[in-house]
């Protein structure tokens, strides 16, 4: 009877593990499930914080590509104007208020073919060269260099 005993015990035994594996993996189910859905949330949550900082990058960049663009067209136009003043003085030693004007309207074609467009701070188009009402006018001597010496008229004018 003994070994009846036994074989009872063990068979016992079995039945319960085999009832214990299948309580624990029928609880198990549904975990792999939520355990995936909460890494694939974690996932879904870093790209999109990833996305909005890389759009949000772009659009610094672009405003800051903008802004450089910007600032090289006024120094280039500067450098343009600058040297049509120097031209019109090679030509003449008095120029008129249409020589000046015609060197303000003279924008640098290559920045209007690029797209860019020339306004006064009130967004009217058109520049012109004026008199300085505040600017002091006169004569003035040279004190030193090549043209010590030489008297000079003053006649300060705007850009407006």
């Amino acid at each position: 009877m003994r070994k009846n005993t036994k074989r009872n015990h063990a068979a016992a035994a079995q039945i319960s593990q085999h009832q214990v594996r299948e309580r624990v993996s029928s609880n198990e189910r549904g975990a792999a499930l939520a355990t995936a859905l909460i890494i694939m949330s974690l996932l879904a949550a870093i790209s999109m914080t990833v996305l909005a900082v890389v759009t949000h990058e772009t659009r610094i960049a672009g405003s800051d590509l903008q802004r450089t663009q910007t600032f090289y067209a006024a120094a280039a136009s500067i450098e343009k104007m600058t040297a049509d003043f120097c031209a019109l003085y090679a030509r003449t030693s008095r120029p008129t208020t249409t020589d000046f004007n015609a060197v303000a309207a003279a924008y640098p074609t290559e920045l209007i073919g690029e797209g860019f467009t020339f306004t006064k701070p009130d967004g009217t188009a058109g520049q012109t060269l004026i008199v300085d009402p505040n600017g002091a006018t006169g004569t003035v001597t040279i004190p030193n260099g090549p043209f010590a010496g030489l008297v000079a008229s003053v006649k300060p004018y705007r850009l407006d």
